[in-house]
């Protein structure tokens, strides 16, 4: 957790898992993913699938809904590079309101979702997209 909340963006479990050896840490990779893993479902962290399949992680900021009730509220949705990994928040000023009104009329309750969206950032707008990447 420490060393997630030392990171700026979003860091890969492989990325997290060098960090913690040249620190000295004594953990296995097999660790740090389920941690990982558990800070999302407590909605400590979010994670982020890229095109390519690798999943990066970013720890929540203390005003991003550490309570469970409170995150359902707050929905987080980014803009990814596809090349430097770099990510920015975005608010889809509808996004919230067609999920809650599908949700609704299907009658679900406690409906979550999250939207990614992936593309070059300025730094890296003259490359194509990477070998394997999902192309939607």
């Amino acid at each position: 957790m420490e060393v997630l909340e030392l990171q700026d963006g979003f860091r890969t479990a492989h990325e997290l898992f060098a960090d913690l050896r040249r620190l000295g840490a004594t953990i296995g990779l097999t660790t740090v993913y389920r941690h990982l893993n558990l800070l999302v479902e407590a909605g400590r962290a979010d994670a982020v699938v890229m095109p390519a399949g690798e999943a990066r992680f970013r720890i929540c900021k203390p005003d991003e809904g550490a309570v469970s009730e409170q995150r359902e509220q707050h929905h987080h949705q980014y803009l990814h590079c596809q090349s430097c990994g770099a990510a920015v928040e975005i608010e889809p000023p509808v996004l919230d309101e067609w999920a809650a009104s599908v949700a609704e009329a299907a009658g679900y309750t406690h409906v979550s979702h999250t939207l990614e969206l992936f593309g070059f950032c300025p730094d890296h707008e003259g490359e194509h997209t990477p070998a394997g990447a999902a192309t939607h």
